[in-house]
């Protein structure tokens, strides 16, 4: 709530500043720019923007998955802070026998080893879409061995295009706030 409060004392602030520019300028101009830019600084315009998405997860094997579409289909992806990466299988990439280089495996990916590749597929979290580079590669030993489909991995370089992450564990989501 205090960050619409916040919205609304810029957005008011930033009205203030635009209208001494506008007054130097013919008034006809100046009134149509006006109307334009306080159209796009309006408090609900600034309240939809920072509008979070919630996703509702499920747990397995102590692990978090969401729906989310990837390449306009929806996909089982669990939700990994401690990835760098983000990977889908190559089924959701839409690929069909890919290119596939070694992935090296560390003590770090225990569960995550084989070949990949790297796709640029579009990412949809409520209305806004991401289109991002991801890695893909075989995730049937992870879907195995959580007892569940598992089409991908959200890792790091996904949830750093939103503002601030939440675990509702109770109610089982997730809220992604730009």
């Amino acid at each position: 709530m205090w960050g619409l409060f916040y919205g609304i004392a810029v957005v008011r602030a930033v009205r203030a500043f635009v209208g001494a520019m506008l007054s130097n300028l013919p008034s006809g101009t100046a009134h149509s720019l006006a109307l334009v830019l306080l159209a796009l600084l309006s408090p609900s315009a600034v309240a939809q923007q920072r509008a979070p998405v919630v996703l509702p997860f499920k747990k397995a094997e102590g692990l978090l998955l969401v729906t989310i579409k990837v390449n306009n289909k929806p996909l089982s992806m669990l939700v990994d802070t401690g990835a760098v990466s983000t990977f889908v299988s190559a089924e959701a990439a839409g690929v069909s026998n890919p290119q596939l280089g070694d992935l090296r495996k560390n003590k770090n990916s225990m569960l995550i080893s084989g070949k990949v590749a790297v796709r640029n597929v579009t990412l949809e979290v409520g209305n806004t879409l991401f289109n991002q580079y991801v890695t893909v590669l075989s995730l049937k030993e992870l879907s195995d061995r959580l007892g569940v489909r598992c089409d991908g991995i959200l890792g790091e370089d996904f949830l750093t295009n939103f503002r601030r992450v939440t675990v509702d564990y109770k109610a089982h989501q997730i809220e992604l706030a730009q």
